[in-house]
């Protein structure tokens, strides 16, 4: 997430970004560290991408409650969306997503 902030921080219009997942966050500062102690920092840097514009999009792959949870937890922060698919469907996802962006019908609810 913090390369994401890092890339997009100078850019211009419709900032977004997709995390495509199937597991709990799990590491900090590139160590492992467990959910318990990643998720925080994860909720903080969702609200960094909000307080900067960007859109933050969750793709979630895991089926695990808890983590579906926690994946639209961070869509309601952010304004960002979150789908739950599998991998199979992951193409049909993204794209079905960028036309109805594109057409304007898709919005920032999850």
């Amino acid at each position: 997430l913090l390369a994401g902030r890092r890339v997009l921080r100078h850019e211009k219009g419709n900032k977004q970004v997709y995390l495509i997942t199937d597991t709990e966050p799990n590491t900090e500062n590139g160590k492992y560290v467990g959910f318990e102690k990643a998720a925080p920092g994860v909720r903080g840097e969702v609200l960094q991408y909000r307080k900067e514009g960007i859109v933050l999009n969750i793709i979630m792959l895991g089926e695990k409650p808890g983590l579906k949870d926690f994946a639209s937890q961070l869509a309601r922060i952010n304004a960002g969306r979150v789908f739950f698919t599998s991998s199979d469907d992951l193409g049909r996802v993204i794209i079905e997503d960028y036309l109805s962006v594109r057409a304007g019908i898709g919005g920032s609810s999850n």
